[in-house]
């Protein structure tokens, strides 16, 4: 998210609303980069929990995003400058196998069209697996996405040239209302290992911060 803005040089503050969050890896990215995390919302209870733990300041919301009001978001937490979006991913993925494709599953990606057009964030993110560009519907949702002013690029990056210890490509559509937006250039594949990164077994405040509520879930059962 760094190539948008430098906040170290601009002083930019750009507050961001997460549409279908987890436990807030898009978010903590954006947070790495610079922006402030200021809402986020899933319908799975765990999720939202996890991200209340990664960012006890931000207002999260425990439904869908269709059951929430674009307006009702603003009153909470006021101007969005970046939505981040990852919606649902199973029925696109390759992982589904030979299980039905719930047409009603991919359609989520469309409530980012609506949360877009009412806030006009300056910027907008899409994160997905690469088959969601065969989506039939891909072509007719990414023009409604530049029907409401947006020039974007689509592109499939993968982690391991962006400092990510691990090997993942997938599709990113990125939407700026100003600017044609600039993609990040691929960096050498990291040299870096899960050891390295959490150690090898230590216990401390970020992992206890990640786990607590999937650990507290299966202890309950």
């Amino acid at each position: 998210m760094g190539f948008y803005w430098r906040t170290s040089v601009d002083k930019i503050i750009v507050r961001t609303l997460d549409l279908f969050c987890s436990g807030g890896g898009s978010s903590r990215g954006a947070a790495m980069a610079g922006a402030t995390p200021v809402a986020a919302v899933d319908i799975w209870r765990l999720a939202t929990d996890t991200y209340r733990l990664n960012f006890p300041e931000a207002t999260v919301y425990t439904l869908t995003a269709k059951s929430l009001s674009p307006k009702q978001v603003q009153k909470d937490v006021g101007k969005i400058d970046l939505i981040l979006a990852s919606p649902e991913c199973t029925n696109h993925s390759v992982a589904k196998g030979n299980r039905p494709i719930c047409e009603k599953s991919r359609e989520t990606a469309f409530e980012l069209v609506g949360f877009a057009e009412n806030l006009l964030p300056r910027w907008i993110v899409v994160e997905n697996v690469l088959q969601m560009k065969r989506w039939h519907r891909f072509n007719e949702w990414h023009q409604q996405i530049k029907d409401i002013g947006y020039k974007t690029k689509i592109a499939i990056l993968d982690a391991q040239y962006y400092g990510i210890p691990q090997s993942r490509r997938r599709l990113f559509v990125i939407g700026d209302l100003e600017a044609t937006p600039i993609l990040p250039k691929p960096g050498r594949c990291t040299q870096k290992t899960v050891t390295s990164i959490l150690g090898r077994g230590e216990c401390f405040e970020g992992i206890q911060r990640v786990l607590a509520p999937a650990l507290c879930l299966f202890i309950k059962q």
